[in-house]
Parts: structure tokens; sequence; C-alpha cells
């Protein structure tokens, strides 16, 4: 093998300077959200370590948001003021057409990989297609053909 395989939480870019500088001016969702901002803190550990990989700057809760649920995201932790509580709430639970309600993270995914050293192989943990079902044996969502 020629490279050491290493995991980059996005938590443990929080130690960097350049992260906490960024971090002072602009909440941790508004990051989440402004590709450009976060494509920067993505590739920010890849350039200080010379790590061959990085993870996506987002938030597995993301989608919960686009699902019609309100997300509340900042220092303290997530919350959501109306938890999904029964299987009335279920039921106002939208299916989000992801590029209309988080194009941000796509973005964000493209400009991290033209911007980082040598096109930049990403990972990331934004994928609604696999992330939790909240509604009982739905059928899976097709992938989208590219």
């Amino acid at each position: 093998m020629d490279a050491t395989p290493v995991w980059i939480m996005r938590q443990a870019g929080r130690y960097l300077p350049e992260y906490r500088a960024i971090r002072e001016k602009v909440a941790f969702l508004d990051l989440c959200k402004t590709p450009d901002l976060a494509a920067e803190v993505t590739v920010q550990p890849v350039s200080r370590l010379g790590v061959d990989a990085a993870i996506i700057f987002s938030d597995i809760l993301i989608p919960v948001e686009a699902m019609g649920l309100t997300l509340e995201l900042d220092d303290r932790g997530p919350r959501l003021p109306n938890p999904v509580a029964s299987e009335a709430d279920v039921r106002r639970l939208g299916i989000p057409d992801p590029e209309a309600s988080t194009g941000y993270v796509a973005e964000a995914i493209r400009k991290a990989y033209s911007t980082g050293p040598g096109r930049l192989p990403l990972n990331h943990l934004y994928r609604l297609q696999q992330s939790p079902r909240i509604v009982d044996h739905s059928p899976p969502v097709p992938e989208p053909v590219h």
C-alpha cells in the first residue's frame, strides 16, 4: 500500500486554526449551506496534513430539514423543536427533491473535488436515500441515473 488510510471526521477539523477563523464569523448550519465555505473547510485538513482523501463538510441531519422539519443546529448540537412523534407527523414529512432542497451539498462536493489537491477523492455522510428511514415499510428510493 502506497498510502496510509486516514479517517478525518468533520469534528477532527475543529482544531485547525483555519476552521476556527471561519467559524468565528459563520454559524455551523450556514457553513453547511454555503458551498464555497463547506468546500474550503473540507480541504483544509488535506492541505495541512497531506492525506489523500476528505469527508465533505456537511451534517447528517441536513435531509431532515429538507423533509419539512425545523432543524436548529448550533454549537450546542442539533435540536428538532417539533420532532416526529405521531403517525400524523410522519404523514406530513415530504420527500424532497435533493437538488432543489439541498443542492448546496452537491455544489460543495463539486467545488471541493475540483479545488482539492490532485482532484481530491471525497467521502460524504450525506445520502438521503441511505439515511435511516422514518416511515417503516416504505420502498427504497432509487438512485438517480447520471
